[in-house]
């Protein structure tokens, strides 16, 4: 017989899987779109001096488009009630890499490079020789040789 104190006893709660987080998309995202960049480059689709530019002028861009990627996937983790998980060391060196060489590349547009060729007196056949002169050499050199001589030793 049950006393009426006794609780029932339930069965044990099975525990809660943990809460997953959800990829970035950031990184795939880029991935694709530096594919993307080199493969018209490599058709000759897109100049890369032409690209180089456009990279000069346009590199906030980026900045802008992966804050944005970043603010869409937080959105979503918000409305799905995960936790997010922010910027991990991948995007803080994926945004230095991108300010670093946009700085460099926006100077470099900047740079009068005709005056420096102009002040250098290079010319384009210049180039070909940037390790040196090449230099042909052809000796001829005729004696007789005495009949009395067994051996010949030739030192160059």
């Amino acid at each position: 017989m049950s006393s009426p104190l006794q609780t029932p006893v339930q069965p044990p709660v099975p525990p809660l899987p943990p809460r997953r987080h959800r990829r970035s998309f950031a990184g795939p995202l880029v991935l694709i779109i530096l594919g993307l960049v080199f493969l018209l480059g490599n058709l000759h689709m897109i100049s890369w001096a032409r690209l180089g530019t456009l990279f000069a002028h346009y590199w906030p861009a980026l900045l802008i488009f992966w804050g944005v990627v970043k603010l869409i996937e937080y959105q979503q983790a918000q409305r799905d009630g995960l936790p997010h998980r922010g910027i991990g060391v991948g995007g803080v060196f994926l945004v230095v890499v991108i300010v670093i060489s946009g700085l460099i590349a926006t100077q470099a547009t900047r740079f009068n490079w005709t005056e420096l060729r102009d002040n250098m007196n290079m010319d384009d056949g210049d180039l070909n020789n940037i390790f040196g002169e090449t230099f042909n050499f052809d000796d001829h050199l005729e004696q007789d040789i005495p009949a009395s001589v067994t051996s010949l030793r030739v030192n160059n």
